[in-house]
């Protein structure tokens, strides 16, 4: 169970500080700091995260339109990478 969060709110002008303070620091009113709770408003769960993640993309399309690579002299790592380095990409 966590603790139960608040914060201190002027009666006054509506600032909010994380502690409580004889006077506010916004208005310079003196004695109208509160302490309130914090209503949390809810969990963020992995599915909303999930859902705000953009579309994967296959690997084939991610380069269209680059018509040359920079070779590096290294087979495996040109086929690996379609054919070698995109221009501008490190």
């Amino acid at each position: 169970m966590s603790k139960a969060k608040s914060t201190f709110v002027c009666q006054s002008c509506g600032a909010i500080s994380v502690r409580w303070s004889g006077r506010c620091d916004a208005c310079g009113e003196w004695n109208t700091i509160v302490e309130e709770e914090v209503v949390e408003s809810g969990k963020h769960t992995r599915q909303s995260f999930k859902e705000q993640a953009a579309a994967p993309i296959p690997i084939t399309d991610s380069a269209q339109g680059v018509s040359t690579r920079l070779d590096i002299q290294l087979a495996e790592c040109n086929r690996v990478m379609g054919g070698g380095i995109v221009p501008g990409s490190l």
